[in-house]
């Protein structure tokens, strides 16, 4: 059980850092992710789709729990990124098109 809860603090951590310049880093040159604000502007404007259709979209890719959800530009793109902790305990990354909501890949 302790193990089980150490994995679990784990996971919550990196899922804290992710959200960090740590992550950001790493997410290559052509990406950036949004600010809330700027992501309630564009869905106001239907210019992307809400973060509740690409959390849809993702968990019927992979199952599980949503931890996370972000909307990047990324090639001139919006993209929705889903992080979700699937069933078998593995911390997946959903790509989601954000203006149609429709999957584009799982990491």
């Amino acid at each position: 059980m302790k193990t089980a809860f150490s994995s679990l603090i784990f996971i919550i951590a990196m899922l804290a850092l992710a959200g960090t310049g740590v992550y950001a880093a790493s997410n290559g040159a052509g990406r950036s992710c949004l600010s809330a604000p700027d992501v309630r502007e564009l869905v106001d404007k239907a210019e992307v789709v809400p973060a509740a259709r690409a959390i849809y979209t993702a968990r019927t890719a992979v199952f599980g729990e949503a931890v996370k959800v972000r909307l990047c530009k990324q090639d001139g793109a919006f993209v929705y990124l889903v992080t979700i902790l699937a069933k078998d305990g593995k911390i997946r990354v959903v790509e989601v098109d954000g203006r149609s909501g429709t999957l584009i890949e799982r990491h």
